[in-house]
Formats: C-alpha cells, sequence, structure tokens
C-alpha cells in the first residue's frame, strides 16, 4: 500500500506558504482559518487536519474565558486544557492579548451570524434593520457569550480606542448592507451610507454596554430598545 504521507506533507507545505503569503499581504489578523482554507482550496476541516493547535488553543481559550475573566486565567491553563506545547502558542500568538482578540473577534462573529440567521425574508430593509437592532439588544441581555467575551472583558482588556475600533470594523458590514439597502428603497434620507451606519453602531454598542452592567438586564434592554427604535423611526421618511 502506498503511504500518503509524501501527499500530506506537500499540503502542509502549501498551507504554509499560503499563510505567509496572506499575513504578507494584509496582514496578521486577517490570515483565518476560513481564509487560508479558501486560498488552499480545501475546507476548514481539511486545514484543521493538519494543523490542529491554532484552534485548539482559540477553543481551549475561549472555554476559560467563559469561566472567568482574562486576568485569572494563565497561559499555562490554557496550555494545559488544548493540549498545544508553549512553543507553539507562541507561533500562533505572540501574547495572550493576541489569543484572547482572537477568540473575540471569532464570538464576534458567529454573534453577527446568528444575528443574521433569523432575519425574515420577507421584510423590508427598514424592517431588516429594526430586526437587527432589536437581536442585539436582547443577545446583551440573554447570549452569555457575548456578555462575557463581546461586551464585558473585550471592552476592558483591548481598552476603550482598541475595543471600539474593533468592534465597529466586525459591526460596521452589517450595518452599512442594511442602511444602503434602506436608502436605496428610499425608507432612509439620502444621507452618506457609511457615516449613517458608524454612527449607528456606536448607539447600538453603547445601548449593549448599558445593558451588560445594568442589576436588572431585561428592564434596561427594554429601555434602551425603546430608545434605538425611536432613533431609528425618527430617521425614517
Amino acid at each position: 500500500m502506498q503511504s500518503l504521507q509524501p501527499a500530506a506533507d506537500a499540503r502542509r507545505v502549501q498551507l504554509i506558504d499560503v499563510t505567509i503569503e496572506l499575513v504578507a499581504e494584509r496582514g496578521y489578523a486577517t490570515a483565518s482559518l476560513g481564509r487560508i482554507a479558501e486560498s488552499a482550496g480545501i475546507t476548514k476541516a481539511g486545514v484543521l487536519y493538519h494543523f490542529p493547535s491554532k484552534q485548539a488553543l482559540v477553543e481551549a481559550a475561549h472555554e476559560l474565558f467563559m469561566e472567568r475573566d482574562y486576568d485569572e486565567v494563565s497561559t499555562a491553563e490554557i496550555l494545559e486544557r488544548s493540549g498545544v506545547s508553549r512553543g507553539a502558542f507562541y507561533h500562533h500568538f505572540p501574547t495572550k492579548l493576541d489569543l484572547f482578540t482572537s477568540v473575540w473577534e471569532d464570538s464576534e462573529r458567529r454573534a453577527i451570524e446568528r444575528l443574521a440567521e433569523g432575519a425574515p425574508a420577507s421584510a423590508t430593509p427598514f424592517e431588516l434593520l429594526l430586526f437587527l437592532a432589536r437581536g442585539y439588544l436582547r443577545a446583551a441581555e440573554t447570549d452569555e457569550e457575548m456578555r462575557q467575551i463581546g461586551l464585558a472583558q473585550s471592552r476592558r482588556v483591548l481598552g476603550w480606542e482598541g475595543w471600539r475600533n474593533r468592534a465597529t470594523q466586525l459591526g460596521l458590514g452589517v450595518a452599512l448592507a442594511a442602511v444602503t439597502a434602506a436608502i436605496e428603497a428610499g425608507e432612509l434620507p439620502p444621507n452618506d451610507a457609511e457615516t449613517t451606519a458608524i454612527v449607528l453602531v456606536g448607539a447600538m454598542i453603547e445601548a449593549a454596554m448599558l445593558i451588560v452592567v445594568a442589576d436588572d438586564p431585561a428592564a434596561a434592554r427594554g429601555r434602551c430598545e425603546a430608545v434605538v427604535v425611536d432613533l431609528l423611526e425618527g430617521l425614517r421618511r
């Protein structure tokens, strides 16, 4: 029986080359598992088969950051739970902060995907905007992953400026698409779509933080939702 090792080695070399090219062209933060898989022409599972350690680190860190705050989780604990060596850790993530950032960004993308999945197909662009806004505030009340990692820890760990910039970038694409569609449908005034989206995302982030720190998150969500809906309705043509 012919050995499969040469083919496996060739695939590993290809994945390394693809990753190096992505990092050189776009920077480390953009060399996600999905981008590497797409560029290599294989599935995410295929990448993980050849290089499991980065995902193992992210998953182990996610579990620990859900259990305890960032400052209470040590690198040694992450290594023990992931089964990854210290050398492999620093190959993928120069610092624990870099690993946390990766965990948080993955968490935010999942939250955005969950919001988008429930969108009614028959909704107008403005109705979709309202749906997404309400869903985001509801998640700030009930989604423990978003509350623990996406909002409470990330803002403190990354610092206000770093957190705001990354949070805006992650949520801006969805908001910009919804705002642009509403403007084109004549449901919002023809102001600059990007400016409108940035302002709305900023308001949503602040409302979500009010919910997270509130003694009564449900009541806080109700108050914030009323304001956000009024804000959006005030923009409606």
